[in-house]
């Protein structure tokens, strides 16, 4: 009997252990990994702000000043879905990045080089890919409707749309 509870719990415990171990992410480099890290310890220490698209429109529309103090010149870990990706008045790459179905979108303007990160937006075990690209190449990889995270720095409030400046991650 104790040998039947003891197979039984060794079967469990492997059982767990496969699960556990192909839920974790594999990496394409210790580069990569590193990066991944240092975002996540980042977010924990205050560094890097994690805010949705929708809670950036929301915050700013509601009060610019306090916003303002929240995000302006921080460093930001923005999520969203892309509206789309064009150029502004000066010839800017901008991602529009909107949450849900929320009306508005924040503007994400990107430095000339782009890290692309692959892998982290999908639910279960993937292969965590990163790369440097020209913004150009970057931004044909994601299209409209695409979940997105960027890392930019706050740039307030213009014409009714939170801006974000030296976008240099794209996850997708």
């Amino acid at each position: 009997m104790n040998r039947k509870i003891k197979c039984a719990l060794a079967l469990v415990l492997a059982v767990t252990c496969a699960i556990v171990a192909s839920a974790e992410p594999k990496y394409d480099t210790p580069q990569t990994k590193e990066f991944v890290q240092k975002i996540g310890a980042d977010l924990k220490a205050g560094k890097l702000i994690e805010v949705s698209a929708g809670k950036l429109i929301s915050e700013y529309q509601s009060n610019e000043v306090v916003a303002d103090s929240k995000f302006k010149d921080k460093f930001l870990f923005v999520s969203g879905t892309v509206e789309s990706v064009s150029k502004n008045a000066s010839g800017t790459i901008v991602l529009s990045i909107r949450s849900g179905r929320q009306y508005g979108t924040a503007m994400a303007r990107f430095d000339a080089k782009v890290l692309v990160i692959s892998g982290m937006e999908g639910a279960g075990p993937a292969v965590v890919t990163m790369k440097g690209y020209p913004v150009m190449e970057a931004v044909t990889m994601v299209k409209r409707g695409s979940r997105v995270h960027v890392i930019c720095r706050g740039d307030g409030f213009f014409l009714g749309i939170p801006q974000l400046r030296n976008c240099d991650a794209i996850s997708r």
